[in-house]
Parts: structure tokens; C-alpha cells; sequence
């Protein structure tokens, strides 16, 4: 909430992020699969918005961890997204390697995550992205 407090989203000034509203950063249950407000989030606009309120607002001085994961993901999206055959993902892209380091991340993730209790995500769900990602490749991308 400190960023669309930053934001002003009644005010007429510029905005970094317009299009970012409460709903996105705490979206009700009928929202949270909504793809659009997932990139409307993970956007490069909002970690840019972050990190220049953070000079700012107090609640922002330690959004670095946020601001590094919605890069990450943001860059995940990116690199998933080729529209083009030129742009295809190939064993040697620089993309499929952002790819492969996302799955390391991930699997490193759920391990802290598992050996420290915290339940953020389930083993279904991780089975899930886990193959999600790999589909078509095997496991040592």
C-alpha cells in the first residue's frame, strides 16, 4: 500500500505506475488469477516505482527483496513471451538460460522454504511450476 500512497491516486500528477491500484498488491480471492493485474504488478514500472519512493516513504526503505523478485519475474515473463520465430527460445538464448536460472531459484525457494516450515507454497503447486517450466526439456535444462 505505501507505493499507491506514493502514487497519489487522486491526485492529478504524473504517476510511475498509473495503471497499479489497491487491487493488484491485495487482490480479493475472484482476482488473485487474474493474468493482467500479474503483469500489471511484476512490471518493471512498478520495481522502478519502488525503488525511487523508497527515497520518500519510510515504509518503502526496505522494498529491495520485493523490487529483486518483481525484476526476476518480470524478466521470466519477458523472456517466455516470443511472439516471433526469431526470437524462439533455443538450448543457446540468453533467455532460456534466465529460464534455467528461475528454475534454480524456485527449487532453491521451496527447499529453504520446506527446511525452515514455512508453507508459502504447496507441493502441488510447486510440482506444478516445476513442470510447468520444464515441459518439453528435461530437468537439467
Amino acid at each position: 500500500m505505501p507505493l499507491i500512497t506514493s502514487e497519489n491516486p487522486f491526485g492529478f500528477n504524473l504517476k510511475i505506475c498509473p495503471s497499479l491500484s489497491n487491487d493488484e498488491i491485495h487482490p480479493k480471492p475472484y482476482q488473485k488469477m487474474n493474468v493482467g493485474r500479474a503483469y500489471c504488478f511484476f512490471s518493471e514500472k512498478t520495481a522502478i516505482a519502488m525503488k525511487i519512493y523508497r527515497e520518500f516513504n519510510i515504509d518503502l526503505i526496505v522494498c529491495g527483496p520485493s523490487v529483486i523478485i518483481i525484476c526476476r519475474i518480470n524478466s521470466l515473463i519477458q523472456d517466455m513471451g516470443s511472439l516471433i520465430p526469431s526470437n524462439s527460445l533455443t538450448n543457446a538464448s540468453p533467455e532460456y538460460k534466465i529460464i534455467k536460472d528461475f528454475i534454480d531459484y524456485l527449487d532453491e525457494w521451496h527447499d529453504n522454504a520446506k527446511k525452515n516450515n514455512y508453507n508459502f507454497l504447496t507441493d502441488d503447486t510447486y510440482v506444478f511450476w516445476s513442470k510447468s517450466f520444464t515441459k518439453g526439456h528435461s530437468r537439467n535444462i
